[in-house]
């Protein structure tokens, strides 16, 4: 996987956590800035795991050669 793949798995799966925790709280996503929740949820959510496991996943199609 290239570094823009990378880079789009990685912003596809912080968008999901943070519309997750938002649904959850009730809070329009327009009152969330994406970057001050991602700090916060550091705490409690293993995002760079959840990234890593995206990357990896099997369920991604295979890159064009």
């Amino acid at each position: 996987m290239n570094l823009h793949a990378h880079r789009f798995v990685d912003r596809l799966v912080e968008a999901t956590v943070v519309r997750a925790v938002a649904a959850r709280s009730g809070t329009t996503r327009t009152a969330v800035a994406g970057s001050a929740v991602l700090s916060a949820m550091g705490a409690f959510f293993p995002l760079t795991t959840a990234k890593v496991l995206a990357r990896e996943s099997r369920l991604l199609p295979a890159p064009k050669s």
